[in-house]
C-alpha cells in the first residue's frame, strides 16, 4: 500500500504527530513471529515509525556450563532487520538477556528502555490445559506496559 498526497497546499500546514512514533517489535520462537514482522513492518511503512527489533533469550543462572549460543538469535535478528532497512524503515536490532526464563519480564524491561508507542507481539498463548496454569508472554507484556499492544495470531 503506497500513501500519496494530492494536496499542493501540505507544505504550509505544519505536520501532525505520528500515531506511532516507535514500534518495538519482540520476535522468538512463536509460530506467529513472520505475521508479526510482516504486521510491524506495514504499520511501519504507514506510519513512518522507526522500529527496534528484540529477541529475548533466556540464560539459566541456575545451571552450570558454557556460555550460551547467541549466534542463532543474532543471525534471525539481522535477517529482519535487514528487511525493514529494505524497505526503507529505520531500524535496529537488539539480542536482550533474561534470566530465568523471564521472557516477559525481559520483553517489559526492554520496552521500558526504549519508551515505544506500540508493542507488537507474536501470539504465543497456551492452549488446553496449559491455559489454566500459565500465563502467556503476551498476556504478562501486555498487563505491564504503558503502551499499546498488538498481538498478531
Amino acid at each position: 500500500m503506497e500513501l500519496v498526497s494530492t494536496d499542493s497546499q501540505s507544505s504550509d500546514k505544519p505536520s501532525e504527530p505520528k500515531v506511532f512514533d516507535k514500534i518495538l517489535l519482540a520476535v522468538g520462537t512463536a509460530k506467529g513471529s513472520w505475521r508479526a514482522v510482516d504486521a510491524a513492518l506495514t504499520l511501519a511503512q504507514l506510519s513512518g515509525s522507526e522500529v527496534l527489533v528484540v529477541s529475548v533469550v533466556d540464560v539459566q543462572l541456575c545451571c552450570v556450563g558454557g556460555e550460551e549460543d547467541l549466534e542463532g538469535a543474532f543471525a534471525g535478528l539481522n535477517e529482519i532487520v535487514a528487511r525493514f532497512r529494505i524497505a526503507g524503515v529505520a531500524c535496529e536490532g537488539l539480542v536482550w538477556r533474561s534470566v530465568n526464563r523471564s521472557l516477559a519480564e525481559g520483553l517489559i524491561n526492554a520496552t521500558t528502555e526504549y519508551q515505544p508507542s506500540l508493542v507488537v507481539l507474536p501470539d504465543d498463548r497456551p492452549t488446553g490445559l496449559w491455559r489454566l496454569t500459565r500465563q502467556s508472554v503476551c498476556e504478562a507484556v501486555g498487563r505491564r506496559v504503558g503502551c499499546a499492544v498488538l498481538v498478531v495470531p
